[in-house]
Formats: C-alpha cells, structure tokens, sequence
C-alpha cells in the first residue's frame, strides 16, 4: 500500500524500462517487482506442500526484501503521513472483505436513487441547453441528397432458392 501512495503507476511505466526490469513487470506493484527495482532479484520457489530448507531461504529473502523495500519508501520525502497509512490500511481491509464476501444492496433505494439522479440530470441539461444555444442553428429544412451509384458492386442471383427451413 505504501508503494502505491509514493509511486504512481506512471512513475514506475517511466522508470522501469530504464532499470531494465522485466516488461510484465512495468508499473507493477509485486515485492517481485520492486525486487528488481532495488536489484535485489525476488528467488522462485512454488513448492509450498512441506517445510524445506529451500522454502526457509525463499521466505527469509522474502523478509530481508521486503526489510529493503520499507527503507527505500522512508527515505523518500512523499513517504506520508502515519494517520494517511492507516486509512489506506483500513481501507484496503474493507475492500478486500468486500471482495471476499460481497456486500448487501438496498435494491428499491437503488433504483429510487438512479431515478432521482437521472431527473435531476435531465433538468440540469434542460436549463444548461437553455444557457448554451448550439454554435450551429439550422437555418432551414434539413436536405438529403440520394447519393448516385456510378458502379454496381454486385449482381443480385436470381436463380438462388433458399433452403426451408434456414
């Protein structure tokens, strides 16, 4: 979340190519991805069925990047606030329970609400057309002109018979 506050997505898509990073990468997030940044290659491990030594290495590089990755966001002056941290923290909380669980809806104030907005946006339309003519008025009947084939483009098949049924 840090990362997210301090760096835009823009900033990494302008930053990554120049570090040479790895293109799946460009603006991504991932401690993978910052490991790389920080030229502190993340390790590939996927074999999480028992504990190995593998797994105790994979895990505690995990740890030391991650160790890295905080240093790195303190020490830059857009680093924020501790109250901003934490209403990031909480709200990322109750967007990942959204996700994981769903949340209700009052589906009649739904649909009341989406009537009373879509009136009110019709009625600030009608006023603001009020306010605003159109650049361009029609000074007449609106003309249009049968535009002249000069080419046939195909020829209609008068044998075809259509299958009953198709």
């Amino acid at each position: 979340i840090l990362s997210k506050i301090i760096f835009s997505k823009d900033d990494l898509f302008s930053i990554d190519p120049k570090l040479g990073i790895d293109k799946d990468l460009w603006g991504g997030y991932s401690l993978k991805a910052f490991g790389q940044r920080l030229g502190d290659f993340k390790l590939d491990f996927s074999d999480f069925s028992e504990m190995t030594k593998d797994m105790a290495t994979y895990c505690n590089q995990d740890v030391d990047l991650t160790v890295q990755l905080l240093l790195f966001l303190l020490e830059k002056p857009n680093f924020p606030l501790e109250a901003v941290v934490d209403i990031e923290h909480k709200a990322a909380t109750i967007i990942a329970e959204q996700t994981r669980f769903g949340f209700y809806i009052d589906i009649e104030k739904t649909r009341a609400l989406n009537t009373k907005l879509l009136t009110e946006k019709l009625s600030l339309a009608t006023e603001l057309a009020d306010i605003f003519s159109p650049k361009w008025l029609r000074d007449g009947p609106v003309k249009t002109y049968k535009k002249l084939s000069t080419t046939r483009k195909y020829l209609p098949d008068t044998t075809y018979i259509p299958l009953l049924g198709t």
